[in-house]
């Protein structure tokens, strides 16, 4: 049988330390292709999309899993393999009309969160939070509409990272190139200036 491979083309392995999602991820990963007795091999952003389909490296694959943001320059790259051999996207769905897509319920995940802030009292709840994906809109949906069916306040001033009227992703949380797919830590380190300024809010969430 043929092995299969997992590309994570957002960020080296390295930065998955700390990350109990990427983590995990991985490690169901490994347990399922050691139940399967299927061999299976990583690869991260290191990987060069292009060379990988111009050299037809893919085709010793039986399939591939890609975890693959949409804006990444290489995606185009991918939606091609999409097309070549048998492909799931984890986590992060494809643009590529009748992709495969294994992930999470992100709105039922914001609906809980509401919830749960409810009952302990809250109503002064605000949203902080980017991305261009289909989860972060659908995350910022659900926060948005959940607010609306609580009769809950809408405060712009409460928002980053998204238009209230539209949905979509507005401005920058930090300066240019923080979502530069070089890990979480990376990400997070250049977005602190932007929490602390939220953070300090005369009238802020609760």
């Amino acid at each position: 049988m043929k092995p299969i491979a997992f590309i994570h083309a957002g960020m080296r392995f390295e930065s998955y330390m700390g990350s109990h999602v990427y983590d995990e991820a991985q490690r169901g990963i490994k347990d399922a292709a050691k139940r399967l007795a299927v061999a299976c091999d990583f690869f991260d952003a290191r990987l060069d999309l292009r060379a990988f389909l111009e050299s037809r490296k893919y085709a010793k694959y039986a399939g591939l899993i890609g975890c693959v943001p949409t804006r990444l320059p290489g995606s185009a790259h991918w939606r091609r393999l999409e097309g070549a051999l048998p492909c799931v996207n984890l986590m992060i769905a494809s643009t590529r009309r009748a992709s495969h897509f294994a992930g999470v319920d992100d709105a039922a995940g914001i609906r809980f969160i509401l919830d749960h802030l409810e009952q302990e009292g809250h109503d002064r709840i605000g949203y902080f939070g980017s991305g261009h994906e289909g989860y972060a809109r659908d995350r910022f949906k659900a926060w948005r509409d959940g607010m609306a069916e609580r009769g809950l306040p809408l405060r712009r001033d409460w928002i980053v990272g998204f238009d209230p009227a539209s949905g979509r992703p507005s401005g920058r949380l930090g300066p240019k190139g923080v979502l530069s797919f070089k890990g979480d830590r990376a990400a997070e380190k250049r977005l602190f200036p932007r929490i602390h300024s939220y953070l300090a809010l005369k009238d802020r969430p609760t």
